[in-house]
């Protein structure tokens, strides 16, 4: 994957990367691609959106539920700069204490 952007957070100590592919045309709209890279596995997903901005901004939001709801957080702390806050935006109207992990 030819990431664009990625950010680099630390689950009980160990790299997880979460990288986003510049948005592209997908028909009329736009796919933003993304790669989280866990210990052990990886989830690759997109967000769509009607021009290249909307695609990338709802990448990051699912990026962040898939981030918050892995099933990896059930024994380590997943955290950015040392906080549990990971600085990515989530969908309107929802929390991150809302969040289930799988």
């Amino acid at each position: 994957m030819k990431s664009f952007v990625s950010r680099t957070f630390l689950l009980g100590g160990a790299p997880v990367v979460c990288s986003f592919e510049r948005p592209i045309a997908d028909g009329n709209d736009f796919r933003c691609d993304y790669l989280i890279t866990f210990p052990g596995r990886e989830r690759r997903a997109s967000g769509y959106g009607v021009d290249e901005v909307q695609a990338l901004i709802l990448a990051m939001e699912r990026a962040h539920l898939d981030l918050l709801s892995a099933p990896e957080r059930r024994d380590a702390t997943l955290l950015w700069l040392d906080m549990d806050d990971l600085g990515l935006p989530l969908p309107s109207g929802l929390d991150a204490a809302d969040v289930v992990i799988c």
